[in-house]
């Protein structure tokens, strides 16, 4: 069982794409802020539970903990949707802070991802993690990450959260469990 959390980039796209598409629909052809916000929630949900299925490795490897997990994160997203809404109707944000909002809603995807992923190979046994830098400029904090080596799973935050990078991080987790020959890897993602 493996996951792809590393290989996000088209999904990304793809969701950030369409996001796109259901704003300028508001801001270029009237569509009402009530519509924008019902269409980009759909987005945003069904963007949430296809990461879901690309994290743990397939649909057929989904559990009831992970459908729990994405809609925890759902629950949080929504809240910050109905703020963000509120924003906009009130005229409160540019039509680029706009359009950059909706790109972070896209890119939180690969921390939905990631954590995902985490739970999974904790269920494989897993019981340590390690981050690593990818071919990419990376933050100090990154490169802080990948010289603490293996630690506990959960030490590190996901890729996307807990450095300056946010949701630009290009860095990715292998999980590990310790066996009579030493360190074996699980779950590679």
């Amino acid at each position: 069982m493996t996951t792809r959390c590393a290989d996000l980039t088209d999904v990304i796209q793809l969701a950030s794409d369409r996001m796109q598409n259901i704003t300028l629909s508001m801001l270029d052809l009237g569509v009402s802020v009530g519509d924008w916000q019902m269409g980009l929630w759909a987005e945003i949900k069904r963007s949430y539970i296809h990461t879901m299925a690309h994290g743990r490795g397939g649909w057929d490897f989904v559990t009831f903990e992970d459908r729990q997990r994405v809609t925890t994160l759902l629950r949080e997203e929504a809240k910050y949707l109905m703020g963000f809404a509120q924003q906009t109707g009130n005229g409160d944000l540019t039509r680029g802070e706009i359009t950059s909002r909706v790109n972070m809603y896209a890119a939180h995807l690969q921390q939905v991802c990631w954590d995902i992923a985490t739970g999974t190979a904790s269920e494989a046994g897993a019981t340590h993690e390690s981050r690593h830098t990818q071919p990419a400029e990376h933050c100090d904090d990154c490169v802080g990450y990948e010289r603490e080596g293996r630690q506990v799973i959960g030490y590190f935050p996901e890729p996307g959260q807990g450095s300056q990078c946010l949701s630009n991080c290009k860095c990715i987790k292998k999980y590990w469990r310790i066996t009579i020959g030493g360190w074996t890897e699980v779950n590679n993602a």
